[in-house]
């Protein structure tokens, strides 16, 4: 760039700041007097011949459409070729190495470089000139927006870009994290080929991780203008990026003097003169494929989110078909002719393309890329929300289709003992046995039950299959009316096996606790552990109703009685040497310390549990993950100073590595792990990782859970308390809406409707409404079987959060 002046070169950099060009100019004259006169001199000669302009559009546009297009196969914008461009190497020795080309584009190359300060491999874009050094002003005011607007992005789905800088000779880069992986063009291929695990669901999950980076860009009025395959990073560990910000539009900047005009005669022509000069109608950077009509038409003022849209429907459209919208399969075509066909009309019906199927995918593609923006998708939200949607009904019907497996496997085990009942009391009529299992457990328990009211033991039999399905599946209420009916049966009939009769006793206890029934439950413990008294062969049945007993009792914050329970079980399963039940009794044990305050105590205990879980042979491995978070709890309640808060943040890392390698990243514990220490790191300042960790653990249970579980309404509640403690309050604020817009109580019951209570008192007080807060905590209280205690400790949870978000002084609202 031997051409261009020292104030050229800053004049280049002040184009590439967000903002009013005018305040830019001004603050630089101010830090560098000497050569103000200068810079409002070249401030004052490009404010009146605005890159908008015909001449300068005509020699500008066609170049600048080539560096869009090189990097495309069979994207060719014209036969005339610019100048042979090569990357601009800043000399930084001593501060970065400069090693190998990843990638090259239009406007710049992706080097591989050593960080020799702080030791780590990052990834470096340098632009791209002419053999003498010369870049056209445009090029470069792209690649310094590029790197500005890209450093304002932070959202874990955008590369964050680490530093911009030139070296002496005015070579500029910038750095950022390196990724590693394929781009989406790769990943769309094993797609059509079913390779390397990759398939229409894993696809679908990427686009969703775009959308997002794409939602947070939208908040804040970025549109990215070219979104493609080829700037879509997938990750070696699964982490998507969206790159290349270059072309990105900022909102509202259309009368800034420094905007992004594009803009070009009415006629497209092409020309094989020196400037390769190349002229279409209207704004059209963009890639033509992707492109909505909006954007070939030059329309400047209808860009907006909806732009994107349609390029993620465009996405879509070729995920679906193997085919990007306007092309065939391994054919290329000439951008202007793509450009002309979408001018004229939609690509190719993609029903028709994909065949039968595929129709709701199909419906969710065709409205996003809707000729008319208003009839598009009405954001990136509602766009990956109808995705969403499709893949949380494809999750729910291959759940369905799991849990009918295991449905029937029950029905068919149920069905071989009643077969062996018929033919002993009846004469040989096993009729049942001819009955197909999904038929038993489809008829419905009224239907199903019907026609054996004088075979009591059958009937039991069956409704004690049942009523554990409902319990399975979240149906306590329709449970509890069949366990009590199973539960009258045995009792008429005192001669049939006792421990069927605990473990229906049992289950009821259970469905009560589901719906906070809290006292009942106990009743029907107690009730159990009458039933078995004192008999040696039935102890090891009461020791697990003892520990279902004690788990109720911590529950309901009656402390005192759980822990000589648990204390009592521990000498039991020492003895009898049962490592298994030995390892679960004290990690009860360590909670219900923990919440008398002992932490001392309670950290012992959960150590013994932690050493029991590694050795003991028949633990599950995943449990070692709930008693770090146990713990990590419990370092939480017994103090907020930094070494409670760190050893908090240790335990809960610890437990995430352990579910991810026992249960998978898309677990939905190692989700709620996520979310904990997200919390926790907010506590302790760290904002931008708990923001990241709350956004993974969001996306995860929103796969793993319907929209209205309580597990993603706390998700949301954590990532508004970091947003408000970073002081990004319109944002907590639109996320808060969003999260009490998903709260549907009428289908939750018993512990998830109270879960989603606090969280929907927590949502009101963190928008700053604590009398709606207050409320619903006193209602809450008033209708949970619970003691006073566990009520205080929900009212102290309420306030420790508000505090995390800022929110102080606020105690006498609840009092």
């Amino acid at each position: 760039m031997g051409d261009l002046s020292p104030v050229e070169l800053v004049f280049a950099r002040l184009l590439g700041l967000r903002g009013r060009l005018a305040d830019a100019v001004e603050a630089e004259c101010e830090k560098n007097p000497e050569i103000a006169d200068e810079l409002r001199e070249k401030f004052a000669h490009y404010s009146e011949n605005p890159p908008g302009s015909a001449k300068r559009n005509s020699r500008g546009l066609a170049r600048r459409l080539v560096d869009r297009y090189s990097d495309e196969l069979g994207e060719s914008l014209t036969s005339v070729r610019p100048p042979p461009s090569e990357p601009l190497l800043p000399k930084l020795e001593g501060r970065y190495d400069l090693k190998n080309e990843l990638a090259r584009g239009g406007m710049g190359a992706i080097l591989r470089t050593w960080d020799t300060v702080l030791s780590r491999e990052l990834a470096m874009k340098v632009v791209l000139g002419h053999a003498d050094g010369d870049v056209p002003p445009e090029r470069l005011r792209r690649f310094l927006r590029e790197a500005r607007v890209t450093a304002q992005l932070a959202h874990p789905g955008i590369v964050p870009v680490h530093e911009l800088g030139s070296d002496a000779d005015g070579h500029f880069f910038f750095t950022m994290r390196l990724v590693e992986g394929r781009d989406l063009r790769s990943i769309l291929r094993l797609v059509q080929k079913n390779q390397d695990g990759w398939n229409l669901t894993r696809a679908l999950n990427v686009l969703l991780r775009v959308c997002e980076a794409l939602s947070y860009a939208h908040s804040k009025d970025v549109v990215h203008r070219d979104i493609k395959p080829a700037n879509v990073m997938v990750g070696a560990f699964g982490e998507v990026y969206l790159m290349d910000w270059g072309l990105a539009k900022l909102l509202g900047e259309e009368n800034d003097p420094e905007a992004v005009q594009d803009r070009a005669p009415s006629q497209p022509t092409s020309s094989g003169s020196a400037d390769h000069s190349l002229t279409l109608e209207g704004a059209v950077v963009g890639t033509p494929s992707y492109m909505a009509p909006e954007q070939a038409k030059g329309i400047e003022s209808a860009i907006s989110p909806l732009t994107d849209v349609y390029a993620m429907g465009a996405i879509l459209y070729q995920l679906l078909s193997g085919a990007a919208p306007f092309r065939e399969k391994d054919r290329a075509r000439a951008p202007a002719s793509i450009l002309e066909a979408l001018r004229e009309g939609p690509p190719a019906d993609l029903q028709t393309l994909v065949g039968d199927g595929l129709e709701e995918l199909v419906a969710i593609c065709n409205k996003a890329m809707n000729r008319e923006p208003e009839r598009r998708h009405s954001s990136m939200e509602s766009f990956s929300g109808a995705i969403r949607g499709y893949l949380e009904a494809e999750q729910e019907a291959v759940e369905a289709a799991r849990r009918a497996r295991r449905e029937a496997a029950r029905a068919e085990r149920v069905a071989e003992y009643l077969g062996g009942l018929f033919r002993s009391h009846g004469g040989g009529s096993a009729s049942l046995l001819r009955t197909s299992a999904w038929t038993v457990l489809d008829a419905g328990a009224e239907e199903l039950m019907s026609g054996f009211e004088d075979q009591p033991l059958t009937r039991a039999t069956l409704l004690a299959s049942l009523s554990e399905i409902l319990l399975d599946v979240d149906a306590s209420n329709r449970a509890i009316s069949l366990l009590e009916e199973e539960l009258s049966l045995r009792q008429n009939n005192p001669s049939w096996p006792l421990p069927e009769h605990v473990v229906t006793l049992r289950k009821l206890a259970r469905a009560h606790e589901e719906l906070r029934s809290l006292s009942k439950a106990e009743s029907v413990l107690e009730e159990a552990l009458t039933l078995l008294g004192d008999d040696p062969e039935s102890q090891e049945m009461r020791w697990q109703v003892l520990e279902q007993f004690a788990s109720l009792l911590r529950v309901r914050g009656d402390l005192q009685r759980s822990s000589e329970i648990l204390i009592d079980l521990t000498s039991a399963y020492e003895e009898e040497g049962k490592d298994g039940q030995l390892c679960e009794v004290f990690h009860q044990l360590g909670q219900v310390m923990a919440l008398r305050g002992n932490s001392r105590e309670a950290n012992r205990t959960f150590e013994r549990a932690k050493a029991l879980c590694i050795s003991a042979p028949d633990v599950e491995t995943a449990r070692l993950s709930r008693i770090q978070k146990s713990r990590a709890m419990a370092c939480l309640l017994s103090g907020e100073d930094g070494k409670s808060l760190q050893k908090a943040e240790d335990l809960l890392r610890s437990a995430i590595s352990n579910s991810i390698e026992n249960l998978g990243v898309d677990h939905h514990w190692s989700g709620i792990l996520q979310r904990d220490l997200a919390g926790c790191l907010v506590r302790r300042g760290v904002i931008a990782e708990a923001e990241e960790l709350a956004r993974q653990a969001l996306v995860t249970l929103r796969r793993c859970y319907l929209p209205t579980h309580p597990e993603v309404g706390a998700t949301f509640m954590i990532l508004a308390v970091i947003l408000l403690a970073d002081d990004r309050t319109r944002e907590a604020r639109r996320l808060i809406g969003e999260a009490e817009s998903l709260v549907d109580l009428s289908v939750l019951n018993g512990k998830l409707r109270a879960q989603a209570l606090e969280t929907g008192a927590i949502l009101r007080a963190l928008c700053g409404d604590h009398l709606g807060a207050a409320f619903i905590i006193g209602e809450l209280n008033s209708n949970v079987d619970e003691s006073e205690g566990v009520q205080v400790q929900r009212k102290l949870n309420l306030l420790c959060l508000c505090r995390d978000a800022g929110i102080v002084d606020i105690d006498d609202h609840y009092r």
